[in-house]
């Protein structure tokens, strides 16, 4: 019996490890070289199975797509009928495993379609109807002042807030005594927490409302408030965090002070928005140019602006008057959002122009500025993928 020239290589489990099987008998004549038969390569458990998995795929999408819309459906509500048994039926560890299994599963990546004129615009459609579903109801807020103090000052003796619906108001007031700054900010945050606050040049109010405050470094602090990493810092006085940043908006909160440091509770957190900056002009002109409310009504708003610095104490007409013009805002705002929503540019915050600005800015992908050498460098890493990104709060689009 003659030995092969190979019985002095490696044992057979180092070579089976390498994915080679050793089958070569000891009488085999020695040649040389071994004869072709003599290797034969061991396949590879897990490529097996992942090409049997990809080939079952293509049979299954090749069947779908023979199938009518009929089978399909039949199809689809029996898998979701076989799934929904399995997973009642599966024990702790095979639940287990399916979880192990759906966390390290590679997740495909979908470049994005290249869409119709037609389908981007049924896309968009859905967009706004999702918008639609989900809106909040606007409120109009608004007070009124009569007579002078000691110092010449109108005093602030009345504080509205109403809905679209003539049944949707609260309103304060001391019987045409001056409200105090307590009162005012403890009446917004009184009101409920799912409508949209507005105001119109609500700039007169603001000053009125934190005209009581005696501290001038708080005031000041109000006037000027430092910014921080996501816009101007809240002014604790009291119990209440403040915050105005004028033609913009004023905001109140309350302040939890159950921890080591006094912290905003921005659950309490009431926002009224201004909304001039979107209008441009008196609110008169505004309902008359968007056609909100009767000619009777905008004719009584009218002929009380002109009255509002002769105003001597608390009416019937004022209150009257002011719960009016809150209800017709708060109807202008929503014919307003209706426009954006039909246009795609609703704003992110109700505060004027520049938001709308920075709709149309984020829709188009286009930045808020230029952009610096490491934003350049990653939309060029974006390789023109159409996806858009964000980096310090500029958006842009590869």
């Amino acid at each position: 019996m003659t030995r092969s020239v190979y019985a002095d290589r490696k044992p057979e489990a180092s070579i089976v490890s390498e994915e080679l099987e050793w089958n070569v008998p000891f009488d085999t004549p020695d040649h040389g070289l071994p004869p072709k038969h003599v290797f034969r390569r061991v396949p590879d458990v897990e490529v097996t199975q992942a090409r049997r998995r990809e080939q079952n795929r293509v049979l299954k999408r090749e069947a779908r797509q023979r199938m009518t819309p009929e089978q399909r459906e039949q199809q689809r509500a029996s898998d979701r009928e076989r799934k929904k048994t399995a997973r009642l039926n599966a024990t702790l560890e095979q639940r287990a495993r399916e979880r192990e299994r759906e966390c390290n599963r590679p997740r495909r990546c979908r470049l994005p379609r290249k869409l119709n004129p037609e389908q981007r615009e049924r896309r968009r459609e859905k967009a706004r109807q999702r918008s639609r579903n989900r809106l909040h109801p606007f409120w109009g807020v608004d007070g009124e002042g009569a007579g002078t103090d000691d110092k010449g000052r109108q005093p602030y003796i009345f504080l509205a807030a109403s809905g679209p619906g003539a049944d949707e108001h609260r309103i304060v007031h001391r019987d045409g005594a001056a409200l105090s700054v307590r009162d005012c900010l403890e009446f917004l945050l009184s009101l409920p927490p799912e409508p949209i606050l507005v105001g119109f040049a609500f700039g007169y109010d603001a000053n009125q409302i934190i005209r009581g405050i005696g501290k001038i470094e708080t005031l000041n602090r109000i006037l000027h408030p430092p910014q921080g990493q996501y816009g101007p810092r809240s002014t604790f006085w009291g119990d209440y965090a403040i915050t105005w940043q004028p033609w913009q908006y004023f905001r109140v909160s309350r302040v939890d002070r159950s921890g080591r440091k006094p912290v905003v509770d921005k659950s309490t957190t009431r926002t009224v928005y201004d909304v001039i900056g979107f209008f441009q002009c008196s609110f008169i002109s505004a309902l008359e140019k968007w056609n909100i409310g009767t000619e009777q009504e905008r004719a009584f708003i009218a002929e009380n602006k002109v009255k509002r610095g002769d105003f001597a104490g608390l009416t019937a007409e004022m209150i009257d008057y002011c719960k009016l013009e809150c209800r017709l805002l708060a109807s202008l705002m929503s014919d307003f959002r209706e426009v954006c929503i039909a246009t795609d540019t609703v704003p992110k915050q109700w505060s004027g122009a520049g938001w709308i600005a920075a709709s149309l800015l984020k829709k188009h992908g286009i930045p808020k500025r230029p952009l610096t050498a490491n934003e350049a460098a990653l939309l060029a890493d974006a390789g023109g993928s159409g996806t858009q990104r964000t980096t310090k709060g500029v958006a842009y689009a590869a």
